[in-house]
């Protein structure tokens, strides 16, 4: 299935997992950490609740710290702009 054939939710789901895949990797390059991209997908997969075939089970601390940082960060970004 495509992108352009996944419901609606689910297309948004995927491109803010893409984006928080590529924000953690990023940040994390900026401190000289070079994070395992699939242990960065399977903490962002797992912490939005997407069960996806073939992902590792489980991330690192590091990578499951980085990205429960991104998203208490966006979500309290989106509060600030509801207020």
């Amino acid at each position: 299935m495509s992108r352009t054939e996944l419901a609606p939710e689910q297309a948004d789901l995927e491109v803010e997992m893409d984006a928080l895949i590529q924000n953690a990797i990023r940040t994390s390059e900026i401190e000289s950490e070079h994070l395992d991209v699939s242990l960065v997908r399977s903490s962002v997969a797992r912490q939005l609740g997407i069960e996806q075939a073939g992902m590792a089970e489980r991330g690192n601390p590091e990578s499951d710290s980085l990205v429960t940082f991104l998203l208490e960060e966006a979500q309290q970004q989106a509060l600030l702009r509801v207020e």
